[in-house]
């Protein structure tokens, strides 16, 4: 019974992201407006600052509330990844794109390493 309830859950999460406007093909797409605006961002600080690094953090639980519960975790990683990937995408070449989520390290440790040679670039 536990499963079958899981089972639903996840049904559930995953109905509910279908109308998520981060898939590049729903209708009334952000996809479109979020590649200007990752671009104009890293066009900016390149333009400061030639070797600029963007760090990624897809979540980040910051009101300490747990997130969405675990029946959602296989959903809401696609989500993810496609976010990451439209944001990737969208990066003038030559900016490094750093995922924290890929390289399984900590949000906290990325702020207080001491430079990006302790991280790990992300697909």
């Amino acid at each position: 019974m536990q499963q079958a309830n899981e089972a639903s859950a996840e049904k559930q999460c995953a109905n509910d992201l279908k109308s998520w406007t981060g898939w590049p093909t729903v209708k009334g797409s952000a996809v479109p407006n979020i590649k200007i605006g990752v671009s104009t961002i890293a066009g900016m600080l390149t333009r400061a600052d030639s070797g600029v690094q963007v760090t990624w953090r897809s979540y980040y639980d910051i009101a300490g509330t747990g997130g969405a519960p675990s029946s959602c975790d296989q959903p809401f990683e696609s989500a993810i990844k496609s976010l990451s990937q439209t944001i990737q995408g969208s990066l003038p070449t030559g900016v490094r794109f750093v995922n924290t989520d890929a390289s399984a390290i900590h949000f906290v440790d990325v702020m207080s390493a001491p430079g990006p040679q302790n991280l790990k670039s992300g697909n």
